[in-house]
């Protein structure tokens, strides 16, 4: 199984990872949190689709390749299709701050019945926050759905935007390793 990530840290310490892993035909994704001695906790999953779906809860990405920016930064510029629609997304860094911004596309030839990308919490997720740009967050039990506010009609390309980033607060420092023996 074909797996690749991009990590972002800020100068205190913070850190989040993104990490694709091949799921069939497409590449889903894992956010995690990073303690400083490198331990991930799993924060959100994306909830990928079938080969049979002409609407995937996420976009059906099938191809990935993992570039840097003119300024050293990592980004991820993914491509798929599903039915008869194209899917386009970058996923990249930003300066300075632990948060991953997606901005994603999809060309379609109909309406759509359903746009957007939608996670299974893994945890309570209260240390990432989720700005949307153009797209309303949904929160529910165990999933979080983003999709965007203004879905064109008929053939046409609809756009979205969104960011995850870590609370400040969400710090959290490596595990207390045992040093003393007892006497």
């Amino acid at each position: 199984m074909r797996s690749e990530a991009i990590e972002v840290a800020t100068p205190g310490g913070a850190r989040l990872r993104i990490q694709f892993t091949r799921h069939n035909d497409r590449y889903g994704h894992v956010i995690s949190l990073l303690n400083a001695a490198g331990g991930a906790e799993p924060v959100l999953e994306s909830i990928e689709g079938s080969t049979d779906d002409a609407w995937p809860p996420s976009p059906p990405l099938q191809s990935l390749s993992i570039e840097k920016l003119p300024d050293g930064r990592p980004a991820a510029l993914l491509v798929g299709m599903a039915g008869r629609c194209h899917w386009s997304a970058s996923i990249e860094t930003a300066c300075g701050e632990a948060k991953l911004v997606f901005d994603l596309a999809c060309r379609h030839s109909q309406e759509p019945e359903w746009l957007g990308n939608r996670y299974r919490r893994l945890t309570a997720a209260e240390d990432i926050s989720i700005e949307a740009d153009g797209a309303d967050v949904t929160t529910e039990a165990e999933f979080i759905s983003i999709r965007p506010r203004t879905i064109a009609s008929g053939a046409a390309t609809t756009r979205w935007k969104f960011a995850v980033s870590m609370r400040p607060a969400a710090v959290h420092p490596a595990p207390a390793e045992a040093t003393e023996r007892p006497r």
